[in-house]
């Protein structure tokens, strides 16, 4: 996969080409309830994550519990954890090319020690860094969260 060119926030994250025909292969079709074509990407305790065209859409349930059936771009940040996690598998690695790299004026971020994610001593779990949404840096210094 080519890389994509770094997104300025503003924008609704996109996509490259060559991630949708990945993930339009591996994850089967369904259909959302308003009609439109999608495949269901990630599903978490908190929402499901569905691609849709060359953007990922949310089902908003959580932002509006009494609107089961409403569904939205997801942000920036969103796209980016989305992307992390589709990474841990070996099949998906290729997308990581998706993720915008780190500027210039970048630092570390210093609550995942660069790694993208929140691990838990004595536990085996972890979590998509909410600093830095699992990039591993941050245009803002960073300090631990504890």
């Amino acid at each position: 996969m080519k890389p994509t060119e770094d997104r300025p926030s503003e924008e609704p994250f996109r996509l490259g080409p060559d991630a949708v025909a990945l993930l339009s292969e591996t994850f089967p079709e369904t259909t959302l309830p308003d009609g439109r074509p999608a495949r269901l990407i990630v599903t978490t305790l908190g929402t499901d994550v569905y691609l849709t065209g060359d953007t990922f859409t949310v089902d908003g349930y959580w932002d509006e519990p009494d609107n089961a059936s409403k569904f939205r771009k997801a942000s920036q940040e969103e796209a980016w954890k989305t992307l992390r996690i589709l990474c841990t598998r070996p099949d998906l690695s290729a997308l990581l090319c998706e993720l915008p790299s780190p500027p210039d004026e970048s630092s570390p971020c210093a609550a995942c020690l660069a790694t993208g994610w929140i691990h838990f001593e004595g536990v085996r779990a972890e979590i998509i860094c909410f600093v830095c949404s699992g990039l591993g840096w941050s245009q803002e210094p960073t300090l631990p969260p504890w």
